[in-house]
């Protein structure tokens, strides 16, 4: 198993570098009103209440409220703003959270929910289920468009039955369902803030949940500022301890910069880091002074997503001899130096779903890559020695969207591209657009390969609501093997028998990897902190895959 850190404070790992005098200089002056603080005590292993937990976040989300973003990077703010039904637990079990429990229909239709009462938002309002229907509606109306309709797209109606009971009516099956009202994307808003819509991806003064901390102040650019939510009394039944967190404040510096996040928590002036390069790692991972965590590989492995529905990637030749075309392992370790790990399956390595079946079956296959192209009529080459055919070049471009870069992943392409080019001749562009350009291409299909991870533990709705309904939105009718594999992965949704879902997700899988070539996996989609060890309690989400909740950590 990989090593990782558990919501209830499991520690496997510890942590690393340097940033450069001029960098360190102005992180002393940005942050210098910020410190740990804190009841002294906390020795013996006791919390501490009281403390600022000061985070070096590597970017500045573009989008706070997750009714409306799909980037996982978001989320590490919006989780300690905004709570949900339920709590997706590591083990894939749910623990009670707004919901004290469920019933579900013998036709598998309906579902229940019992409602935790003396719930409110931050600003008074009251969390009932008439509010869980307004948010759930919210979410659904097409004229929103919401990105978390994506995972509560099986829900015909949301009936309010009483003051603290509410019943789901599902269109269809859904196996999936109690991940999906588990996730940070179906979390609660106050319903008079509901009207917002997407003004509330930025306006977080009026991003009002029930969470254990409330967004105190953003400043574009530079941090945002969470206050202790005092009247919290509703922590999931799992959680290290019940009432108010034990922090007073946290604090999200946005330091985009590897150097800068490395030198300011070597420098006492933040106590966590995310995205943690390869190359810093030994600083932290082996000292006393720090720790190293690595988070759950419960989602999909980040890979590429090859567009069966555009030119040249339209050709499964094409697609094979690209998988097949580069040694997967010899571009993840140069890079990671064993940090991060090579994955073979779609799902990840912690996931339920993983396909051991897969490992060594493709990859680094560069004599029978090269006949593929041979057979594919990509036969001549120019001057650049790229092949080419009826005077076109074979190139296949790379739209990776600048805000979801992370963990050198920009550089493991780069590396992946000279490979491709040398052994088979294939051109790789990657660009990295904004969100705004990058959705217009992907909405119309101009790209030739798609690089991400898909988050959430229920693969057989990524295939539905992502890979058919997202990827190929724009294809009509849509590629048979795409069509094929949906067809399966729908099998999976309406199946409540877990071994049964697990066989449809594998069959799934080898599709996707194998037959089709429609997904590249290369490596663990797994976050990476590092934190100083002061720092109690800090751990990540299964479902997000990102740091969870503060509510349980403790400076000491």
């Amino acid at each position: 198993m990989p090593r990782r850190a558990a919501p209830s404070g499991a520690r496997p790992f510890r942590t690393w570098r340097r940033a450069g005098a001029a960098a360190l200089a102005a992180l002393t002056l940005a942050l210098a009103g910020c410190s740990s603080g804190g009841d002294a005590a906390g020795g013996d292993g006791t919390p501490v209440n009281g403390g600022t937990a000061r985070f070096g976040l590597s970017i500045d989300p573009p989008c706070f409220d997750p009714h409306y973003t799909g980037t996982i990077m978001n989320y590490t703010v919006a989780r300690n703003v905004l709570d949900s039904l339920l709590y997706w637990k590591p083990d894939g079990t749910f623990a009670p959270w707004l919901a004290t429990g469920y019933r579900i229909s013998d036709d598998k239709l309906t579902y229940t929910f019992d409602l935790r009462s003396g719930v409110g938002f931050s600003n008074g309002e009251v969390f009932d289920a008439a509010a869980v229907k307004a948010n759930y509606d919210f979410i659904l109306d097409p004229a929103n468009a919401t990105n978390a309709a994506k995972v509560l797209g099986s829900i015909q109606q949301v009936n309010v039955v009483d003051t603290d009971t509410v019943e789901l009516k599902l269109r269809k099956v859904d196996s999936g369902l109690l991940r999906s009202v588990s996730s940070v994307r179906a979390g609660f808003i106050a319903p008079s803030k509901l009207p917002l819509k997407d003004k509330l991806c930025k306006d977080t003064a009026n991003l009002i949940g029930t969470g254990p901390f409330t967004i105190q102040q953003y400043n574009p650019g530079q941090d945002v500022t969470l206050a202790k939510n005092q009247g919290y009394n509703w922590a999931p039944e799992s959680a290290g301890h019940q009432g108010p967190a034990y922090l007073d404040q946290v604090v999200f510096t946005f330091l985009p910069e590897t150097s800068a996040r490395t030198g300011a928590l070597q420098s006492d002036q933040v106590d966590v880091i995310d995205s943690v390069q390869s190359y810093d790692v030994p600083l932290f991972q082996d000292s006393a002074d720090f720790e190293y965590l690595v988070g759950y590989d419960t989602s999909t492995s980040f890979g590429f997503n090859l567009n069966a529905g555009q030119f040249p990637t339209d050709d499964v030749r094409v697609r094979t001899a690209l998988r097949d075309g580069f040694d997967v392992n010899a571009v993840v370790q140069s890079l990671y130096q064993g940090h991060v790990r090579r994955n073979w399956s779609w799902a990840g390595a912690d996931s339920p779903y993983y396909d051991p079946s897969l490992e060594n079956k493709w990859g680094n296959k560069i004599d029978a890559s090269n006949k593929l192209l041979d057979d594919a009529g990509w036969t001549a080459r120019d001057g650049n020695g790229y092949r080419t055919k009826d005077g076109r070049r074979l190139t296949v471009n790379v739209e990776y969207i600048a805000e979801a870069v992370r963990d050198q992943r920009d550089i493991l392409i780069q590396s992946i591209q000279a490979e491709l080019k040398k052994n088979i001749g294939l051109e790789l562009v990657l660009n990295t657009p904004d969100s705004g350009t990058f959705y217009s291409r992907l909405y119309s299909g101009n790209y030739g390969i798609y690089p991400n991870i898909w988050t959430g533990a229920d693969l057989a709705n990524n295939v539905t609501n992502y890979i058919n309904d997202w990827l190929y939105k724009y294809a009509q009718p849509k590629p048979a093997e795409v069509t094929a594999i949906n067809d399966l992965a729908l099998r999976a949704v309406g199946s409540l028998d877990e071994q049964q879902r697990i066989d449809l997700v594998h069959q799934v899988q080898r599709r996707i990897v194998l037959d089709d070539a429609l997904f590249v996996p290369l490596s663990s989609g797994a976050f990476q902190i590092a934190t100083s060890a002061r720092v109690h309690n800090i751990g990540f989400e299964p479902d997000s895959l990102t740091v969870g909740s503060f509510h349980d950590v403790w400076i000491g």
